[in-house]
């Protein structure tokens, strides 16, 4: 794959990715309407995707065809997961906390590998800065790793908001990464 080609996929998939997590939150947004909390990291979350988005004309990218799909799921999942039990809640938005974490972290990597840290200066900045942008607040866990997962006995040592949030970060990882592609 040439340069322009990793370039391209890295901000295909963070322009998915922050287009469903802006919708993740105006789903929550829509059921907490009076939280102060929610609609802070709704904005900031919009802020977020228009940097990315400003991003895209410069390197010729277009969005992913997923974008439509995976923003539906992401303002469901939103709604849902505020109609939910906090614990619950904070499982998810914990768990998409580190799968965005994680994304920008190998696309970082990434970009180091292909020599276009130097070249692409600009990308590289605005995803240091989603890597280390808070999503949720400081109450919501990260989901249990998998050597936590594959060591545990029952779902009782990882919790139900750790098969949560291990279930959600893996589906939010799976969708990201076909995005990128398509």
């Amino acid at each position: 794959m040439d340069k322009q080609q990793v370039l391209r996929e890295l901000l295909r998939k963070a322009h998915v990715a922050e287009a469903a997590m802006a919708k993740v939150l105006v789903g929550q947004q829509l059921v907490l309407r009076n939280r102060p909390d929610a609609a802070f990291f709704a904005e900031q979350e919009q802020d977020a995707l228009h940097t990315v988005q400003q991003l895209m004309p410069r390197y010729r990218v277009r969005p992913s065809a997923l974008l439509s799909l995976l923003q539906g799921a992401g303002m469901a999942a939103g709604a849902a997961a505020a109609l939910a039990p906090p614990a619950a809640r904070n499982a998810v938005l914990g768990a998409l906390q580190e799968s965005l974490t994680g994304l920008y972290n190998d696309q970082l990597r990434a970009m180091r590998e292909a020599g276009l840290s130097n070249e692409a200066a600009d990308v590289r900045a605005v995803m240091i800065k989603l890597r280390n942008m808070e999503r949720a607040d400081e109450g919501c866990p990260a989901p249990p790793d998998i050597v936590s997962l594959t060591q545990a006995q029952s779902l009782a040592d990882v919790g139900l908001g750790g098969v949560l949030g291990a279930v959600v970060k893996a589906v939010a990882d799976a969708a990201v990464a076909a995005s990128g592609r398509v």
